[in-house]
């Protein structure tokens, strides 16, 4: 039974490697028939491995040819990842992108999506509306003050017929005559229907008969004057 004298780290480290030696054996062969580049290979051996640097039982067993593949493999792992930056570096080299966008503010921005615009589609002009002609409004006419009605003054009412004098009456078959004295004449004269007198007096009928006259009209008002 191998034993290891030393501090309990040590010896997990060693217990460690005791069991992958197996595995390690187990890869060996396999990458042994593939071919390799020796000078990689060479410059890649050169690296002092942790592992082994920290564990003396393992530089005492494993070999060195197996070590070197080992080696080439964590070099081209170390190779595959990415070198990762500082926050500083990172915060410097956003400092020198916004420096260099200062000027213009519609610059884009790291990490800013450009988003093409949709083409708008051109929509028809719009019909210009036409003008409704103007409302012409009735022009209202200006008021008139009613007139004030003028008392007419009556006429002074004319004389009644009874100045009027019949003398006869003649009957001449075709028509009747009346002998009368108007007012304001100095001579009779014969007047028969239909006729005008002095003083606004119309001769309306002659009559004969047992008691014959003359009807006349004044003003609208009927005399009948007889023979006297």
């Amino acid at each position: 039974m191998l034993k290891y004298l030393g501090t309990p780290r040590k010896s997990h480290e060693a217990l460690f490697g005791l069991m992958l030696l197996p595995l390690v054996g187990l890869l060996c062969g396999c990458v042994a028939g593939s071919s390799q580049d020796p000078d990689q290979a060479q410059t890649e051996a050169d690296k002092p491995l942790a592992i082994a640097a920290e564990s003396p039982l393992r530089e005492a067993t494993v070999n060195p040819e197996k070590d070197s593949v080992d080696r080439l493999r964590r070099a081209r792992l170390e190779a595959a990842f990415i070198p990762t930056k500082s926050l500083a570096e990172r915060q410097q080299e956003v400092r020198q992108e916004l420096a260099a966008r200062k000027g213009d503010p519609f610059a884009q921005l790291p990490g800013t999506v450009v988003v093409t615009p949709l083409p708008r589609p051109v929509l028809p002009p719009v019909p210009a509306r036409t003008p409704s002609p103007p409302v012409s409004r009735p022009v209202s006419s200006p008021v008139r003050p009613r007139p004030t009605p003028v008392a007419v003054r009556p006429q002074p009412p004319s004389p009644p017929a009874a100045p009027l004098k019949v003398t006869g009456v003649v009957d001449m078959g075709s028509d009747i005559y009346a002998i009368v004295s108007a007012p304001g004449d100095l001579t009779s004269q014969y007047v028969r229907r239909g006729q005008r007198l002095a003083g606004g007096l119309y001769v309306q009928d002659v009559f004969a008969g047992a008691s014959p006259g003359v009807v006349v009209l004044q003003n609208g008002r009927r005399f009948v004057r007889y023979v006297n």
